[in-house]
């Protein structure tokens, strides 16, 4: 699977594939386990192919084909984590830019809004002055009508 391939899978597939990984190496475990429980109990193969010189050969496949197994584990398990890794970056990244454009935006309209209210409370302000000025000359006027009226 190539690193493009793996950059497009989900964190569920990923981690299904170091289950998988896991799942393998413990097969492999087991098998030696197994291998070096016959060398311990001198089952070995020699009675099968004849000769020690020959169970040998075969417990030293037995042995490299696992501690090839093992190696091929460990770097499995290397470039999984490298490449999840390198994931998270590109999405924290990617979180990072979102939540500071969200925060531009947010100030944007925080400065809209405040400038919004205060040219409204200017024009509220101009109109309360304005009833202000015409109820004291309606005051004014009704003490001079009151004034003439009296004479």
């Amino acid at each position: 699977m190539t690193d493009k391939e793996l950059k497009h899978l989900s964190r569920g597939e990923l981690l299904q594939m170091l289950v998988d990984q896991i799942e393998e190496n413990n097969e492999l475990k087991e098998k030696l386990a197994n291998a070096q429980k016959e060398l311990e109990s001198r089952q070995i193969t020699a009675e099968k192919a004849g000769s020690m010189a020959e169970a040998s050969l075969a417990l030293n496949g037995v042995f490299e084909a696992a501690d090839a197994a093992a190696q091929q584990y460990l770097e499995n398990i290397k470039n999984l984590s490298d490449r999840q890794e390198d994931i998270c970056r590109e999405v924290q990244a990617k979180a990072e830019e979102k939540v500071i454009k969200i925060i531009r935006e947010a100030e944007e309209y925080k400065r809209k809004s405040y400038a919004e209210a205060d040219k409204y409370w200017e024009q509220i302000k101009e109109k309360v002055d304005n009833l202000l000025n015409e109820h004291e000359v309606l005051r004014m006027m009704l003490k001079l009508s009151e004034g003439a009226k009296k004479d």
